[in-house]
């Protein structure tokens, strides 16, 4: 569908596209249905049952053709590259007995999935996940996203995670997610041990990471907690509140809204109605801490080599207010096209 007049100069066809998925009666579950062409998500389950043990015979999923643009594919190819980063490995495939494995752990994902958690495929064997930040916890609410790509050999190797929402390599939401975007755990074996076997999933994989999004996230770096004050586990909490708002919440959402998301369409007409959903929490938050703007974000962990700069919750509010304002002429003016 598309508006013969747009109600604002920032909807364009790309925002128009978000916002279809975002009028349905019913948002897509957490997992896109491509990666389960087979099931018939329509019938019920119960009437299914042997239709979820795999594909029909003889037939092969559907996997969806890569989406990425050239635009985007430059983007990322300015990012900083090693073996971990899935990016410069964007046209590795598993192999057949990799597929396989693959389809059952995304099948299993979509059957059963997980809290926060929303996924899209973009080509064969690689795919983008979106892990909303849990309640009561600094990063509540905030859209962390992630690229995975599983090598060829999976799932003898784990899949190459990378973070892809840093502030262009300036943040670390995370002890263990790095601001060059790497993710930190031994199941992928990125950290000083690798723990990753082939019973381990993409499902295991998922929620290692939504296990670094904790209360209390400075418990992730081991080597500096014997050191810290009860009033330094505070200000680090409070620091990465502060960049979920800005860099997950805000920037997440303004890139949306301009089209220059690096996130597939189904993920960013997920995060836009979350952030509709949940807008009086964001605003809540940013103003309780009112206080701080201006204020330098004392980083206890990091203070010597890593400096986090400045509150800027009095812009944030500003900013929370004008996109929320913006998402609500966007599905006003999808709701006028419809009709």
């Amino acid at each position: 569908m598309k508006l013969d007049t747009p109600a604002t100069d920032w909807c364009d066809d790309d925002i128009t596209a978000i916002g279809d998925e975002l009028l349905d009666d019913e948002m897509e579950g957490p997992l896109n249905e491509d990666f389960a062409p087979w099931v018939d998500t329509a019938s019920d389950s119960s009437d299914n049952d042997d239709e979820l043990d795999g594909p029909p015979v003889g037939e092969t999923p559907r996997w969806p053709q890569t989406t990425v643009s050239s635009t985007e594919t430059e983007r990322l190819s300015m990012l900083l590259l090693d073996d971990w980063d899935p990016v410069p490995f964007e046209h590795e495939e598993p192999s057949s007995q990799g597929l396989l494995r693959l389809e059952d752990d995304l099948r299993d994902l979509f059957t059963n999935p997980l809290t926060g958690v929303y996924i899209e495929p973009v080509a064969v064997g690689r795919f983008h996940v979106v892990v909303v930040g849990p309640s009561g916890t600094p990063y509540e609410g905030g859209f962390f996203h992630f690229l995975m790509q599983c090598p060829k050999d999976y799932p003898m190797r784990p899949p190459r995670v990378r973070l892809m929402n840093t502030d262009d390599g300036s943040v670390s939401f995370n002890p263990n997610l790095y601001k060059s975007g790497k993710v930190c755990l031994d199941i992928l074996g990125t950290s000083d041990t690798l723990a990753w076997s082939p019973a381990h999933s993409i499902s295991s994989v998922v929620v290692s990471i939504q296990s670094l999004l904790t209360k209390k996230p400075h418990f992730n770096e081991a080597n500096w907690i014997s050191e810290l004050r009860p009033e330094d586990c505070g200000s680090y909490s409070r620091i990465v509140q502060h960049e979920t708002i800005r860099v997950a919440v805000c920037d997440a959402i303004d890139a949306c809204l301009n089209g220059c998301s690096l996130c597939p369409g189904y993920l960013q007409g997920v995060m836009l109605e979350h952030f509709m959903a949940h807008y009086e929490k964001y605003e809540k938050v940013v103003e309780s801490n009112l206080y701080l703007t201006g204020a330098d974000m004392m980083d206890p962990l990091f203070f010597e080599t890593y400096g986090r700069g400045q509150y800027q919750y009095e812009s944030l509010l500003v900013k929370l207010r004008k996109m929320k304002a913006q998402v609500e002429d966007l599905m006003k003016a999808l709701h006028v096209g419809e009709q």
